[in-house]
Formats: structure tokens, sequence, C-alpha cells
């Protein structure tokens, strides 16, 4: 997630440069006031799986080329560790950890390749690697004007990644292949 930040934050950052062709560097936060979460359903009941904000807090020089209305990004790399998702209760920690083959790939890694920012939709192209299997997505991006938040949803299926979700009680409660990741991010610079 620290890769859409470093995405956010360079999309507002651009916005005040004048020139259609640029390359530049910055160094952005992801303040503690930032929320993200993954959030699945299962035949009986929906999950919440929050990330620990105050794992965000480390700074990172973010580069960037700017041309037109593209930007795009040179080693926007964000790793978060499966272990600071919290589902609620030890049980569901569990079986998150589990399904994400936490001893195994202990992290989940996100990577800003591009941003395209227009007037009414602005889109980015992210990486995502979970237990060692990269997918390429395009992520919807909202942004208020003179505000460094950026809120975004992206939908991902489990099964793109090799991933079995978890079947409880002989198979009477299964958790869906699709879950969403929601992200609201504040940045500083």
């Amino acid at each position: 997630m620290r890769v859409l930040l470093l995405f956010f934050m360079t999309l507002v950052f651009l916005s005040f440069v004048s020139k259609d062709v640029s390359e530049n560097e910055l160094k952005v936060t992801i303040s503690p006031k930032s929320r993200l979460y993954i959030k699945g359903t299962s035949n009986v009941n929906t999950f919440t799986c929050n990330f620990d904000a105050t794992q965000f807090q480390e700074s990172k020089q973010v580069q960037y080329r700017k041309n037109g209305k593209m930007m795009t990004f040179e080693d926007a790399v964000l790793k978060l560790k499966n272990k600071g998702f919290n589902c609620g209760n030890n049980r569901i920690n569990k079986d998150f950890h589990q399904l994400l083959k936490t001893n195994q790939y202990p992290h989940i890694q996100l990577e800003v390749k591009s941003v395209r920012l227009e007037t009414e939709r602005t889109t980015a192209t992210v990486i995502i690697e979970i237990a060692n299997i990269k997918k390429n997505y395009e992520v919807l991006i909202t942004a208020p004007a003179k505000v460094f938040n950026y809120e975004g949803t992206l939908c991902v299926d489990i099964k793109d990644f090799d991933l079995k979700p978890p079947k409880k009680l002989m198979g009477l409660i299964a958790v869906h292949d699709e879950i969403e990741i929601n992200f609201k991010l504040a940045l500083e610079f």
C-alpha cells in the first residue's frame, strides 16, 4: 500500500507541475490516519481484516515521470506484512494467514507502475504479489481536490493467486473467492 501512497502523493504533486514532460523525486509518508482493509464474505457471514496503519510510518523516496496525463513510476513498491492484518478474532486471523501462506510468504507486495490522470477518472496500474504470484490490475482512484487523501477499492479473485478459500464444518461454511482491498490513504510530504 505504500506504493499506492507514493502513487497518490505523486498525483497531487504533479497537479502543480506546468511542464508536459517532467522527471521528479519526492519523499512521502503514509499517515497513521490512513486505513487499509480486506473485506470478504462467506455463505454465512462477512469479515474484515484491518491493516495496522502505524506500519505505514516509514518515509520513501518516489521517482516518477510525467508525460501529459500519464505518470510512470520506477520501484514504487510497498511491502505489507501479512501479520499486520487483524481480522477481529484469533480463529479468523489463523484462517487468513493460512490462506495467504504467511509462513512461506510473509508479505503482500504492491507496486504502482503508472497513473492516468483524467478529469473524471484517475486510474492506476498496479502489480499485486501474493504468495509469490503477481497479477496486474487497473484501480479507479478518488482524490478530493487540494486534499492529500486518496481512496479506492480493488476486487480480487483469490484463485488468481492459486489460493484456496478456507472451508469449515466439513464444507458447510465456505469463503467466497472474491475479496475487496479497500484503501483510504492520507499522505504527508
